[in-house]
């Protein structure tokens, strides 16, 4: 998959349409049917940036990089820019996955559910560390 495809799939999956994704990145219409069709490649750097951000995946992702063959291709299975950034390891495909979709579920929840949400994960996290002992 390349970044006409995935740049669409991804616009769709965010329930956006090509006029809404213009107006965000701040170029024409025209260009992101341009850029869907494949017809056009941004030439600006920003604008790959911006689009990344936007959807919150890495430039390898938006770029067809990312894709993992025998998978479905989905904001559910790219990872996040600040996911990549700070990842020191290799991580298995499920496990990324798993995490990437955590990621895109709890992002617009509230601080409280959040900080409740940590609680929770610290609690499981100590019972599964405290079954691993026994």
């Amino acid at each position: 998959m390349g970044f006409a495809q995935r740049l669409k799939e991804l616009r769709e999956l965010h329930h956006m349409t090509q006029q809404d994704l213009s107006r965000k990145l701040k170029i024409t219409r025209q260009a992101v049917g341009n850029y869907e069709q494949g017809t056009r490649f941004p030439q600006d750097e920003r604008i790959l940036c911006d689009i990344a951000n936007l959807f919150n995946v890495s430039l390898d992702d938006l770029l067809g990089r990312a894709y993992i063959p025998g998978t479905t291709s989905s904001p559910h299975t790219a990872l996040p820019v600040y996911f990549h950034e700070k990842s020191t390891s290799y991580h298995c495909p499920d496990k990324d996955s798993a995490i990437s979709r955590l990621l895109l579920e709890i992002h617009d929840l509230p601080l409280d559910v959040l900080e409740k949400l940590t609680e929770t994960i610290y609690l499981l996290k100590n019972f599964q560390h405290n079954k691993s002992k026994k």
